[in-house]
């Protein structure tokens, strides 16, 4: 949230610097315009701190199975329970 509002700071200031200085393109003489276009990119990326987009976030793997976790007892060899185990069950 923080990087979307310097970058619409940025963007504001941008075409507002943009845009005030008068660019001529008359008979082909677009040099002003791209320079201020290019001034105000440069000023916008500066006030906006060179936002980087963020990554995108890991695939989730949906499985066709429902899953789900049992406590199995374990025996000893004379057949007494001497404790217990969790096992992943699935359909």
């Amino acid at each position: 949230m923080k990087h979307l509002a310097r970058f619409a700071i940025g963007a504001a200031l941008c075409s507002s610097v943009g845009f005030s200085a008068p660019a001529s393109a008359a008979n082909g003489q677009n040099a002003a315009f791209f320079g201020g276009l290019a001034l105000g990119a440069l000023a916008g990326a500066a006030i906006a701190g060179g936002a980087a987009a963020a990554a995108a976030p890991a695939p989730v793997i949906y499985s066709p199975h429902r899953c789900w976790y049992q406590v199995e007892p374990l025996f000893d060899a004379a057949g007494r329970q001497v404790s217990s185990e969790s096992v992943r069950r699935c359909d």
